[in-house]
């Protein structure tokens, strides 16, 4: 409540009471010595005044207690005014009455004045509530005097305590930053002398070591001789601080647009309008002046062979509410054809009529001419390696053919046999070559391929022997392992023939291969004489196995009995780097 209504008390309160007792009791007292002074005053004199401040201090109630108690004791004490007269007492109690009825217009009309004022604290509470949570003050200018009120929202913006109720002009501009203060006081001058409006915004410090924006308008009222400048001061700090944000963020936004050659666009189903920018205009061999186009101009601008499918594809973004990325040609304007990428989401709006489809647009003929390139060097390097897979295997079946030519012409002496083994491994190596320009990546070849081909060689090579092949593909495997695998099995396989048929002696020899969960299964055996102990000086054939399975990561297990026959296990994983067993790489115990 304002100060100058802080005296009055509340209708029904105690203190509303005692203050009514004490005023009326004063009243009395003082009628009473003025009547001991001058005789003839009126009795009514100094109480009618007392209910008129009774009835603005203590409220309609304890009014109308005073007004009984002053009528009762002026009846008891001055009635009849004037006894002398005829009918005395009679003219007392109409006397009285009077008092009554006046004073009974008095206390209505003081408790309407109390509520008047009442409703105008809480409409003054209210609005400078209204003011705190709205960062808005109002100030009022009054150009006579110079002097300046404003309200407590606006002495908080300032900065200023709130129980200033009154300062000067350049008091008030003092809180105002040296470079905002010389733009408010012109704002403020042409305003008075034109008697116009004034608007200008001006920063002050907001009490914690940073700045308040503040926007301020205003207009001069003349009034009664007076001309006032009267303003509202509105905090925009936030305001400002989102629309640098905003800026810095449509900067930013710019810059990445530009960097990555991208457009953007925005089309509204609804007019089937799209908005788009210059460099969307570019983009699309449009003209740079367009800001609004057509689905139709569009479409003219895009590729024949694309054009309905960048329209289904549109549509059925639109339709479904979701992302939106195709890839298609465009026309430019020398009639060139560019590749773009169009990326957009549909912004769903308050009603199905305004969602907005927006998204970007990004020029991307280099990016697929690069795309391009790169397919034809991935196709002429494949070329070329098959080529050179397909020469190298050329010439190990050459360099092969040329030791069965050595071979036919020696007899059965050691150096034959090892002639023998090597025309074995060269064939070996050119298998797993011929394997290799059969793949589809040039990475990975089928191993039973490979083991196929090595069962074809022996079979042709040792016409005398039995050769059971069951291979159950395709083994996928990596080049990297698959081609000393076969050279291993190629070892075990004439290991099997050298050594398990002594002269004289018929059998069987055996390939069988398999998948078993994460790895691959080969096993050598054969049917021979078989051994009781290993030999304590392997051959090169058992180097060789002892190094390539050490190489790709393969178990090796040999299972001899004698007069019964040898059965070598391989064990690899299909993917390398998974372990397939402890005992890694053992060499063959039967010599080579």
């Amino acid at each position: 409540m304002p100060r100058r209504f802080q005296l009055m008390a509340k209708t029904l309160s105690l203190q509303a009471f005692v203050v009514a007792a004490l005023v009326m009791g004063a009243a009395v007292a003082l009628r009473v010595a003025l009547g001991a002074a001058l005789p003839g005053i009126p009795p009514f004199l100094t109480l009618f005044p007392a209910v008129l401040l009774v009835g603005l201090l203590c409220g309609p109630v304890a009014a109308s207690l005073a007004v009984l108690c002053g009528a009762l004791v002026a009846l008891s004490l001055w009635l009849p005014f004037r006894p002398h007269l005829p009918n005395a007492k009679m003219a007392g109690y109409v006397s009285a009455g009077l008092f009554v009825a006046a004073s009974a217009l008095v206390v209505w009309a003081t408790a309407r004045f109390r509520a008047e004022l009442n409703r105008m604290s809480l409409a003054r509470a209210a609005l400078d509530l209204g003011q705190e949570v709205g960062g808005v003050g109002t100030f009022d200018y009054n150009l006579n005097t110079g002097r300046i009120s404003a309200s407590g929202a606006a002495y908080r913006l300032h900065g200023m305590a709130e129980d200033t109720r009154e300062t000067t002009g350049e008091d008030w501009m003092r809180g105002v930053d040296p470079s905002d203060a010389e733009q408010a006081r012109e704002s403020l001058r042409a305003a008075v002398e034109e008697g116009g409006k004034a608007a200008y915004s001006y920063r002050v410090a907001d009490g914690a070591g940073g700045q308040r924006w503040i926007n301020a308008r205003g207009r001069v009222i003349s009034s009664g001789g007076e001309r006032r400048l009267v303003c509202a001061l509105v905090d925009v700090t936030e305001q400002i601080r989102t629309q640098k944000a905003l800026e810095r963020e449509r900067e930013s936004l710019r810059l990445a647009l530009e960097a990555g050659a991208m457009a953007v666009w925005e089309f509204d189903p609804d007019t089937g309008l799209a908005t788009i920018d210059a460099r969307y205009a570019a983009s699309m061999g449009l003209e740079t002046g367009y800001a609004n186009a057509t689905r139709a101009e569009i479409g003219r601008s895009i590729h024949p062979e694309d054009r309905r499918r960048v329209a289904a594809e549109h549509d059925a973004a639109i339709e479904a509410g979701g992302d939106y990325r195709i890839e298609f040609r465009v026309i430019d304007a020398t009639g060139g054809t560019r590749w773009v990428v169009s990326k957009g989401m549909m912004i769903n709006g308050d009603t199905p009529s305004s969602s907005t489809l927006v998204g970007v647009i990004q020029d991307i003929t280099e990016e697929r001419a690069r795309e391009e390139s790169l397919r034809e060097l991935a196709a002429t390097r494949e070329m070329l390696i098959r080529e050179a897979d397909h020469r190298i295997k050329n010439s190990l079946q050459m360099v092969t053919s040329l030791l069965r030519m050595q071979l036919r012409g020696l007899e059965e002496t050691p150096i034959a046999d090892a002639l023998r083994g090597a025309i074995a491994r060269v064939q070996a190596i050119a298998s797993s070559h011929l394997a290799l320009q059969g793949s589809q990546d040039l990475q990975t070849v089928d191993l039973a391929f490979v083991l196929k081909e090595l069962c074809s060689h022996f079979t042709e090579f040792h016409p005398d022997a039995e050769i059971d092949c069951h291979i159950q593909g395709p083994l996928m495997m990596d080049a990297d392992r698959a081609i000393p695998l076969g050279l291993v099995v190629n070892e075990l396989m004439t290991n099997a023939l050298r050594h398990a048929f002594p002269e004289g002696m018929s059998g069987t020899v055996t390939l069988d291969a398999l998948a078993e969960q994460s790895d691959v299964i080969v096993r050598v055996g054969d049917n021979g004489v078989g051994t009781a102990r290993a030999s304590k000086n392997g051959g090169l054939g058992s180097k060789i196995i002892g190094v390539l399975t050490a190489q790709v990561g393969a178990d090796i297990a040999l299972d001899r009995e004698l007069n019964v026959g040898t059965v070598a296990t391989l064990r690899i994983p299909i993917r390398p780097g998974l372990a397939a067993g402890e005992t890694r790489g053992q060499g063959v115990e039967r010599g080579a």
